[in-house]
């Protein structure tokens, strides 16, 4: 198989996973959007995915790494899909007809891809949680954009963790209370990581650990 081997960030991304705010819009979005109107759209990922239950679910889509193919459609938003061999790769269709409204911050999925809606506005990917930390700040205030302002990279490592109402809000006060001259502590301490992927493992894209401390509900993709 053919191997690549590039420089990278290990970053670990909490998710409130079944949170009131997505599942708010989500209750909103049914008849006439949604493949399934009678459940959630986690309950549908597990169903279209053979597995058990929304747990289920969610155990497997934070349990492997994901991959940064791209940043972009709105500023700061990635794309990415899991490092794991094509026949665990989870796969959940857009909405039939895309919502007007999607929280800041939720984390998606349509197809292939996960993503995490970087403002508020517009939205087809199934909705699964939401994470406290903004990844977008065109003012860059805040000591994680102090070189851009757009917080991922393609090629950034991404690892899901799951967290409750307390986790979030702990982490949301934190983010209040950052100083301006504070370094970044979203990124593995160790800095810049090594990261090989075999090409024969790694799932494609189909058309259609030291990390972070922290990486939460504004204007969005049509996806």
């Amino acid at each position: 198989s053919t191997q690549y081997t590039a420089e990278t960030r290990i970053i670990e991304v909490p998710v409130w996973y079944q949170d009131p705010c997505t599942a708010e819009v989500v209750a909103r979005f049914r008849e006439g959007y949604h493949q399934d109107p009678s459940g959630t759209d986690l309950d549908y990922a597990a169903k279209v995915n053979g597995l058990a239950d929304a747990a289920e679910f969610i155990r497997r889509h934070h349990e492997s790494p994901w991959l940064v193919s791209m940043v972009g459609f709105v500023a700061g938003l990635p794309f990415m899909y899991q490092l794991v061999p094509r026949d665990r790769q989870l796969e959940v269709p857009k909405y039939v007809r895309p919502r007007t409204d999607t929280p800041k911050l939720t984390v998606g999925h349509g197809g292939c891809f996960g993503c995490i809606y970087s403002v508020r506005g517009a939205g087809g990917y199934q909705m699964f949680g939401i994470t406290p930390a903004p990844i977008y700040d065109p003012t860059q205030k805040l000591p994680d954009f102090a070189d851009f302002v757009c917080f991922f990279r393609p090629g950034d490592i991404v690892k899901f963790t799951g967290i409750d109402r307390a986790g979030y809000d702990e982490i949301r006060r934190i983010i209040r209370e950052e100083e301006p001259a504070r370094p970044s502590t979203r990124v593995s301490t160790l800095g810049q990581a090594a990261a090989t992927i075999s090409a024969s493992s790694a799932s494609r894209p189909t058309p259609g650990s030291s990390s972070a401390d922290a990486i939460a509900p504004s204007a969005g993709p049509t996806k």
